[in-house]
């Protein structure tokens, strides 16, 4: 039988879920404007870059005729939206970022150079010993790169 998590273990949890909604929201968007893009034969254009709303006015088909206006006006929107949530993603990461600091600690015996994650907690990746060890066994080759062991400990 499974423990009854506490409101403050909920609450917890509540930053990562957060954002794990807007970056699953961001895909949603970025694939919607890449298939309305697709279906007029444009597939070099990148939603998630900066200057992405100042192309998309210059975008054109392949055989030279600009989008229509009605298209372009949805992409705008889109885009305005992709904007929006990727702004809320800006905002959740400091709150991860403090909260991971608190709670975790790296205790990396060489120089990980952010392979830790404890810059990115949610991108940090636990290694059990016996796939730590299969590696190993792997990594025997010439020229093949060791990786540092990472172990956590809670504060």
């Amino acid at each position: 039988m499974a423990a009854i998590p506490t409101l403050a273990e909920e609450d917890a949890k509540r930053p990562n879920r957060e954002r794990e909604g807007i970056v699953r929201e961001r895909t949603r968007i970025v694939n919607r404007m890449k298939s309305c893009l697709a279906r007029f034969g444009v597939r070099n254009f990148k939603p998630t870059l900066r200057k992405a709303p100042e192309r998309l006015a210059t975008l054109v088909t392949p055989e030279g005729v600009p989008l229509p206006p009605n298209t372009l006006l949805e992409l705008r929107r889109d885009m305005a939206r992709l904007r929006f949530v990727m702004d809320q993603i800006k905002e959740v990461s400091p709150v991860l970022l403090a909260l991971a600091s608190k709670r975790r600690t790296c205790w990396c015996m060489r120089s990980c150079r952010g392979v830790c994650g404890i810059d990115e907690p949610w991108r940090a990746t636990l290694v059990s010993p016996a796939r730590q060890t299969r590696a190993a066994a792997n990594g025997k080759r010439k020229g093949s790169p060791r990786r540092a062991t990472h172990e956590y400990a809670a504060e």
